[in-house]
């Protein structure tokens, strides 16, 4: 090899070094790991989801830039770990959030059906309780008769709670109605706590024929409560409701 082509070699690697040294990194490879390595706070806070999509969208236009100008940028390593963290840690959120709201409607419901089936066992005096802050709340046992007739308030209160058109109706059919659950209507944090929307349909049978209505309750919990069920409360509650999936037309099973 001449000495001429030699020169030129060294020449010409001296030139592809200093090319690949100054290769420009993709503006979107580096948002992508910020924004990846960000992405954790969606674990705390569900609402910033947006975290994670914006690392995942800055990674995958990060691996397009680079895949098209292979010569110009450089960050594919940068694009993937951002995208794959953003990816891990918005997909865990979103998992953590479906299970936390799933546990909530199941927690209410269990709550609720324990509401209704204390009128069916025509026991109006443990149901009046459960309306009750857990805070204020009196042990449902055979004593509880007795807090009522040395509280007059309560007693008062109660007497005006049984007095209620929904109340009575429930208690003179007792078990010989069917209650079913048939909806989650809302759910979400509710001032200082959160709260859930439900709809249960009461049937029964009057001289024969088939009757339904149906009865919206909202149950709520407060903040810093106990996860289990007896940490909510019957907030709301109304007879004679039309779910808003109901129809004129709609039988009712």
């Amino acid at each position: 090899m001449s000495e001429k082509e030699v020169q030129r070699k060294k020449l010409g690697g001296f030139q592809d070094a200093e090319i690949a040294e100054y290769r420009a990194v993709s503006g979107a490879a580096v948002a992508s790991l910020i924004f990846g390595s960000l992405s954790i706070v969606a674990l705390v806070d569900p609402f910033v989801w947006i975290v994670p999509a914006i690392g995942i969208v800055c990674g995958l236009g990060g691996l397009w830039q680079i895949s098209q100008n292979p010569t110009v940028l450089i960050g594919r390593k940068a694009a993937i770990v951002g995208l794959g963290l953003s990816v891990l840690f918005g997909t865990t959120a979103v998992g953590n959030w479906t299970m936390q709201r799933w546990m909530m409607r199941s927690q209410a419901r269990d709550f609720a059906s324990l509401w209704f089936t204390l009128y069916q066992r025509r026991a109006p005096e443990k149901a009046f309780q459960l309306l009750q802050p857990r805070s204020g709340r009196r042990p449902l046992n055979s004593s509880l008769w007795n807090f009522y007739k040395q509280t007059p308030k309560a007693e008062r209160e109660l007497e005006e709670h049984v007095e209620e058109k929904l109340i009575r109706t429930l208690l003179a059919l007792g078990e010989d109605a069917e209650i079913r659950y048939r909806g989650t209507d809302s759910q979400g944090p509710s001032g200082s706590g959160y709260g859930v929307d439900q709809t249960f349909s009461v049937t029964y049978y009057e001289d024969g024929e088939k009757k339904t209505f149906f009865v919206g309750v909202r149950l709520f919990r407060s903040s810093g409560k106990s996860t289990t069920s007896g940490g909510w409360r019957v907030s709301r509650y109304k007879g004679g409701v039309k779910p808003n999936w109901l129809s004129d037309e709609t039988e009712v099973p």
